[in-house]
C-alpha cells in the first residue's frame, strides 16, 4: 500500500482520531509509503504531535481555498488555505517526482456529503505520491471522494466506500448523501479501528509495489 489519504473530523473532541489513523498507517503501508491528512489550521500543532508519534513528518501541502473564506472569529482570521499534512513511514518512495507544495482548490463540492472535499485535490495528491496500480486507502471516506479520484487516476482503492464511488461516478444518477458515522460521536474511534483491521486483513488481496 503506497498511500493513506483521509480527512478526519476537525472538532477538538475528535482530534484523537488523527492518532488512530496514523497508528493504522504505521502498521500497513510499505516502507516509503505516505499518510496525507487534511487538518484544521487551529489544531495544526496537535496533528503534528498525534501523527508524529507513529510516523515521520515529511511536509505540509497548502490547499488554497477560492471564493468566500470562512471567518474564525475566535482567532480573528479568515481561512484562505487548508493544510494537508504529509507523513511517511520511512522516507518517501520516489523523490524524483517533483511537485509544488501549493494546490489550487476549485469550487466547493457538497453533492454527496456535508464535509465533502474536492475530487481534483485528491487526484493531485494521488498522482504525485503514487504510481498507477499502487494501492490507495481511505479509512474515513464518507463521500467517496478518494474513491472517485483513485478510479480516475487508475489506482486500486481499499476502503468501505467503493460502491459509493461507483454510484457517484455513474451518470446521470441523482446525487445522494452517503451515510456515515456522525462526527463527534464516541463510536467513531471504534469504527476506525474496525475499518483499519478490516483493511489490514485484506491487504494480501492486492498486488502492490515491492
Amino acid at each position: 500500500m503506497a498511500l493513506v489519504f483521509t480527512d478526519p473530523p476537525y472538532d477538538r473532541d475528535n482530534l484523537y482520531l488523527y492518532a488512530e489513523v496514523a497508528r493504522f498507517a504505521a502498521r500497513v503501508p510499505l516502507p516509503g509509503g505516505s499518510l496525507v491528512v487534511y487538518a484544521p489550521n487551529y489544531a495544526f500543532p496537535s496533528v503534528l504531535e498525534l501523527c508524529g508519534a507513529h510516523l515521520r513528518y515529511w511536509w505540509t501541502l497548502a490547499l488554497a481555498l477560492p471564493g468566500h473564506h470562512a471567518l474564525m472569529r475566535e482567532y480573528g482570521v479568515r481561512v484562505a488555505w487548508k493544510p494537508l499534512v504529509w507523513f511517511t513511514k520511512s522516507g518517501r518512495l520516489n523523490k524524483q517526482q517533483i511537485f509544488d507544495d501549493v494546490i489550487q482548490g476549485g469550487a466547493k463540492e457538497r453533492d454527496a456529503h456535508e464535509w465533502q472535499q474536492q475530487v481534483m485535490t485528491a487526484e493531485q495528491v494521488i498522482e504525485n505520491l503514487t504510481a498507477e496500480n499502487d494501492l490507495v486507502v481511505d479509512p474515513m471516506s464518507g463521500s467517496a471522494t478518494t474513491g472517485i479520484a483513485a478510479k480516475r487516476t487508475r489506482r486500486p482503492l481499499a476502503g468501505d466506500r467503493s460502491q459509493a464511488a461507483d454510484r457517484r461516478a455513474r451518470p446521470p444518477a441523482a446525487p445522494r448523501a452517503v451515510p456515515d458515522v456522525a462526527r463527534g460521536s464516541e463510536t467513531m474511534k471504534t469504527v476506525i479501528k474496525v475499518k483499519a483491521n478490516r483493511l489490514e486483513a485484506g491487504m494480501s488481496r492486492w498486488s502492490v509495489r515491492s
